[in-house]
This record gives structure tokens, sequence and C-alpha cells, in this order.
């Protein structure tokens, strides 16, 4: 399960992570790097604002993973942008 920690008019997906890590869920959360996202395993605190004031990774944390790994991504929006 892949969760992005929301912006302040966004859903606030803390309520979802915490009960996916009870009941034994895997939890992983992006930080953004250039133009990719870079997928982390979810731990409160190794947690830190980004420039844009959004919870994540923060930089001591190394270990990624793809998206191939995840069964459920819940990603809060607002505006979405595809190429």
């Amino acid at each position: 399960m892949a969760v992005t920690m929301g912006m302040e008019n966004e859903l606030n997906t803390q309520p979802i992570v915490d009960m996916a890590i009870k009941v034994g869920k895997k939890v992983f959360i992006p930080r953004v790097s250039k133009k990719d996202l870079l997928w982390f395993d979810y731990s409160k605190d190794r947690l830190s604002r980004s420039n844009f004031g959004i919870l994540e990774p923060n930089q001591e944390v190394n270990f990624t993973h793809s998206l191939n790994e995840f069964d459920l991504m819940i990603v809060p929006g607002v505006t979405f942008y595809t190429r």
C-alpha cells in the first residue's frame, strides 16, 4: 500500500495509514527527486516537511521500492497532470 501525506486541502490519509499498519500492511510514502517519485517504507519518525509543506521521508532514508510492489495506492490530490 502506498500513501502520500496530503496538503492542507486534501484528504487526511493518516487514519488510513494507521489502520493499514494496525492490520499488518506494508505502507510506503514518496519523496520527490527531480521529476521522479521515490518510494520508501513509511516511518513516522523519519518524516520531514518538503518545500511544499508535504511530509515525506527525510534524506537519511535510502532504500526505495518500485511501483510493481504495490497492491493499492491512495493519492490525495486537488489537481493531476499526465503527459
